[in-house]
């Protein structure tokens, strides 16, 4: 199983006294892939207000550091095992939609 993150926005204050574009919340897609079957899960996660000394700019975020805020804000775990579930599912249907075994 591979799992993958994709930042699709990010929310920022302007302006938080000498900082300029703090990220306050971050959009999320959590896909996990099987072969050729993949599932996903979305979100949006608060991000705590860092201080001036650990502040990053905008400009030189990297998708490893917004990454390592989701790991520490979700339970990843949790999140892994829903899509592990919803690929088992499709492997193994337990549900199907069937067309009427009549003519209408």
């Amino acid at each position: 199983m591979e799992y993958n993150w994709i930042v699709n926005a990010m929310e920022v204050k302007l302006s938080e006294g000498e900082m300029k574009d703090v990220v306050t919340h971050v959009h999320w897609r959590r896909i996990a892939t099987d072969g050729e079957l993949s599932a996903e899960s979305y979100g949006c996660s608060s991000v705590g207000s860092p201080t001036p000394e650990e502040f990053v700019s905008y400009e030189d975020l990297t998708k490893e550091e917004v990454e390592s805020w989701l790991e520490a804000s979700l339970d990843v775990i949790e999140i892994d095992a829903n899509l592990n579930a919803q690929i088992e599912l499709k492997k193994n249907p337990v549900d199907a939609t069937l067309p009427p075994p009549f003519e209408n």
